[in-house]
């Protein structure tokens, strides 16, 4: 494989997509997205979930036709709350409330209720209200056992659950009309409690909370990465907000005051590139896809728009025909080509430079930026659907760049993953996942003239299968490694936004684009492909970094794959912080999602088989280990004790040029040593922004 690839295109409707990509689907159009032939009212759809014996009951899947649009943003919404179960059969209520909690009722209404409808089986809901009624902070959502018909419960009440319905209209249809999704969570409840208790204590109003921002403030504490073990829905209420009492407070200070939050630091354009693993279980196949485009962050209305392209491939398993267990066939069963935009709202909080991103579908992205805010990580974790588990990069774009502002020497570094149809093989047959990492150096010379100089490492996986033993087949695994040259003789071109294309002469003449941030310093090169796609960062050389200039918190956004001789392949996803101490030492606090996928035989099937702990609490690691930066070139050198040794770059920040705003690494092992037996091969990237 070449890093510089030309991109193949299939065509895949919006609809396959979000039935089959584990919510890596981009939403619809906002309020100015209105077809003219549309109905005018509004339908609110949404699941409800609580805590695990709480009086509202138990957790997950949202299925049907109405909640594609609930799984129209990639994020790990909602399923980071972990120990929640569905509201089944429940009742729903909407209703206006007044600035102290109370419900808002009239002459010709009583009892305030505006429309009402019950939760299905999964805790599903939709309702649709008049013509009349718009998003606002003061339109509510609630869940509870009261009988249909009756007031709903003033806020705060025990046993009831609520959200503002303030999401912007996520879609037009022609049955339901204006369509926005509201989720129902105990943290949309504390969310709800705490804005009208604020509102209370400094005699303000809820009019003064936008719909945006009240939209990010519930996301963001429904979103949050937390263990729900309460056996009581007031317990998990005070558990939630004990928890996340410091990001309530410094939330509530930003958005409360009348007019709109100024989130100047971010306002611009960004270029994006995101990687998605997925698994489909029901279907037994797997994918690797990308998704690349530009977002445009408006930071004094707290909205962002991103239109993307996306391309990759799902492949689907066909075993044991003929009655052989040890017969397997991997065929391409989804191939995604299409373009869409995301629609949404945001909020930044800068003590901890992280940017919560809420789509228009209701789902939240919790992002981290670097202080300057030209580079922000974009983790993705769902298990809703499937299991659904990438990364992503977003970098800040510039204006009125030239060719000159392009020239000079980039480090680089990828992470990419492909999918490969094998056929029909028996005994022994190759992974259908194969990943790699490549690091090098791009040099740009004037007038034109682009050079490319690297090497990848793709690790393999032979699959080897014998009949017998208790299961019926016993799977092992031989593992390899293919290294490959990347060079590159060919010419570029440059926009004043940033955007570039690098022509390789060929034969055949292939092209690949990408952007040059603001800053002048970062590029980011998504290579989307029909086999699964890779990303690339690149920053300019330079010098002057020592190890006092990692010193501080950072963020940390690593994902890694690996094969094993069991058989296996892993995907796992580590979120947290890293702390350096600008001496040479640092420790590591995370939290990892995993995937772990075996292509065996269990009770005489054979097929896919997953263990994951997505859904349940996530498995924490800490360490302390070392570092180094070079002076000369600003390369780092991480070791963590249990992960490896990370290698890479740092990158200055502005307003900070001695310390390191960013630092891009990855780590690649091969036939080592694996804890609880035999070997395994990884190739990981890890991303960290300073906070």
């Amino acid at each position: 494989m070449t890093i510089f690839q030309t991109c193949r295109h299939h065509f895949t409707t919006l609809l396959v997509c979000c039935l089959f990509t584990l919510a890596a689907c981009g939403g619809g159009g906002g309020d100015g997205d209105v077809a003219p032939a549309a109905p005018a009212t509004l339908t609110i759809s949404g699941t409800a979930v609580s805590s695990n014996n709480g009086s509202l009951a138990k957790l997950f899947p949202r299925q049907g036709v109405f909640q594609w649009f609930a799984s129209l943003f990639v994020s790990d919404s909602f399923a980071q709350a972990v120990g929640l179960g569905p509201v089944r059969n429940a009742r729903v209520v909407v209703f206006k409330i007044n600035d102290n909690g109370t419900v808002q009722t009239s002459a010709g209404n009583l009892t305030g209720i505006i429309a009402e409808s019950t939760t299905d089986a999964n805790g599903f809901y939709r309702v649709t209200l008049p013509a009349s009624f718009n998003p606002a902070s003061d339109l509510i959502v609630q869940v509870s056992n009261a009988a249909a018909g009756t007031a709903p419960a003033s806020i705060p009440s025990l046993n009831v659950i609520n959200a503002p319905a303030s999401q912007s209209i996520a879609a037009i249809d022609q049955a339901f009309g204006r369509v926005i999704n509201v989720y129902l969570t105990p943290g949309t409840e504390v969310a709800t409690r705490e804005m009208i208790a604020r509102v209370q204590a400094t005699s303000g109003t809820l009019a003064n909370f936008t719909t945006q921002e009240t939209t990010a403030f519930t996301g963001l504490l429904a979103s949050s990465s937390l263990s729900i073990t309460a056996a009581t829905l007031p317990q998990t209420l005070a558990d939630i907000k004990t928890q996340l009492q410091p990001v309530i407070t410094e939330a509530l200070n930003l958005i409360a005051p009348p007019g709109t939050v100024n989130q100047s630091t971010l306002t611009g354009s960004y270029a994006v590139a995101r990687f998605f693993a997925g698994l489909d279980i029901a279907n037994s196949r797997t994918g690797r896809y990308l998704h690349a485009g530009t977002a445009m962050l408006d930071g004094a209305a707290g909205t962002f728009t991103l239109p993307f392209a996306e391309e990759g491939s799902f492949l689907g398993e066909m075993c044991g025909v003929g009655g052989d267990l040890c017969q397997r066939t991997f065929v391409t069963s989804l191939t995604l080509n299409r373009t869409d935009t995301m629609t949404g709202s945001f909020l930044y909080l800068p003590s901890t430079n992280q940017v919560v991103f809420t789509d228009s579908s209701g789902d939240v992205l919790t992002g981290s930026t670097n202080p300057d805010g030209t580079v922000v990580l974009l983790p993705f974790m769902d298990g809703r659907r499937g299991i659904g588990m990438g990364f992503g990069l977003a970098i800040k774009k510039g204006s009125n760049l030239t060719t000159a502002d392009i020239l000079g020497t980039y480090n680089f570094a990828e992470f990419g993953s492909e999918v490969s149809p094998t056929g029909s093989s028996t005994g022994s047959w190759q992974s259908p996942i194969n990943s790699y990492t490549g690091t090098g150096a791009v040099s740009f010379v004037a007038p034109s003239i682009v050079n490319v100089a690297g090497a990848e490492s793709t690790m393999t996986q032979t699959i080897n299968c014998t009949i017998g033993g208790p299961q019926g087949c016993t799977i092992s695994g031989t593992l390899g490694n293919l290294p490959e040259p990347i060079t590159l003789n060919g010419t570029f071109s440059v926009a004043s936004d940033g955007s570039f294309t690098i022509t390789n002469p060929g034969p055949p003449v292939e092209t690949t684009r990408g952007t040059l941030g603001g800053d002048k310093n970062l590029a980011l090169i998504p290579f989307l492909d029909v086999a699964g796609g890779a990303v690339a960062v690149s920053v300019k050389q330079s010098t002057g970094l020592t190890n006092a200039g990692l010193n501080g918190l950072y963020s940390l956004l690593m994902f890694r794959d690996t094969h094993d001789t069991l058989g296996h392949l892993t995907t796992t996803l580590y979120t947290g912080t890293v702390t350096f101490n600008g001496s040479g030492g640092h420790t590591v606090a995370v939290q990892s999602t995993f995937a772990d996928l075996a292509d065996d035989c269990i009770g005489g099937a054979c097929g896919y088989h997953v263990n994951s702990n997505i859904g349940s609490t996530p498995t924490p690691f800490n360490a302390s280990g070392s570092y180094s930066v070079t002076t000369g070139t600003n390369a780092v050198s991480i070791t963590v004790p249990g992960l490896g040794t990370f290698s890479g770059f740092a990158m200055p920040g502005i307003a900070a040029p001695s310390s390191a705003s960013f630092l891009y690494t990855t780590e690649t092992f091969d036939s080592q040593p694996r804890p609880g037996g035999g070997n395994h091969s990884g190739r990981t990237i890890a991303l960290l922004v300073k906070r």
